[in-house]
């Protein structure tokens, strides 16, 4: 078994993962699916690949995501769809139980 932590850490660490979460909208309603999804990374910004100049007018134009208040992570999937996790739904990594 995986702890919270160390399930954070996996996805923090930019290698690919395998996952099974529950879903949840709070806004809409939605939710209580399970996902699982065979191959994901963490989601990086785009913007570490355009130049200074197109870097800062882009930069301005995204919006903060506030992963740290809302603690949510974005995953990337093979077909480069982001989803947004909450860790605290993740119920498996790496097919481990996570606590």
């Amino acid at each position: 078994m995986i702890d919270l932590k160390q399930c954070i850490a996996i996805i923090e660490s930019g290698t690919y993962f395998s996952i099974r979460f529950i879903t949840a909208d709070v806004k809409k309603g939605t939710g209580g699916k399970v996902l699982e999804i065979q191959k994901a990374r963490i989601a990086r910004s785009f913007l570490h690949s355009l130049p200074n100049s197109a870097r800062t007018k882009d930069a301005e134009k995204m919006r903060d995501p506030n992963h740290a208040q809302h603690f949510t992570r974005n995953i990337e999937l093979p077909n480069k769809q982001i989803r947004k996790v909450h860790p605290f739904l993740i119920t498996h990594i790496n097919h481990e139980p996570v606590l």
